[in-house]
């Protein structure tokens, strides 16, 4: 239940929880995810590192994973000099219909 007190709006005890809940998943989401130039910044010099082993770089977009399970699996593929395909589930794309578009 809403209160207007001199234009001000006052938030019951369970309403205020779920807005403060709201922010704070909002500025975690934000500090989390980073832009797509950052993100290649942070993992240029490990690639480079994986091509010299494997001979190729890989690409995020092509594995079901978010960013930092990418970092992480890319940093694990060097260290332990196995393909990243050992710990990342690669996206699968379906063939027979050649119009279908994917993102």
């Amino acid at each position: 239940m809403l209160t207007t007190v001199q234009n001000e709006t006052i938030l019951t005890q369970p309403e205020a929880e779920q807005v403060r809940t709201e922010t704070e998943t909002t500025v975690v989401k934000e500090k989390l995810s980073m832009d797509s130039i950052e993100f290649g910044k942070k993992c240029r010099p490990y690639n480079i590192q994986y091509r010299d082993f494997f001979g190729y770089v890989p690409c995020r977009e092509d594995y079901s994973c978010g960013q930092e399970e990418f970092f992480e699996a890319l940093l694990k593929s060097i260290e332990t000099k196995k393909d990243i395909n050992m710990f990342l589930i690669k996206k699968t794309y379906d063939t027979s219909n050649l119009n279908k578009r994917y993102r």
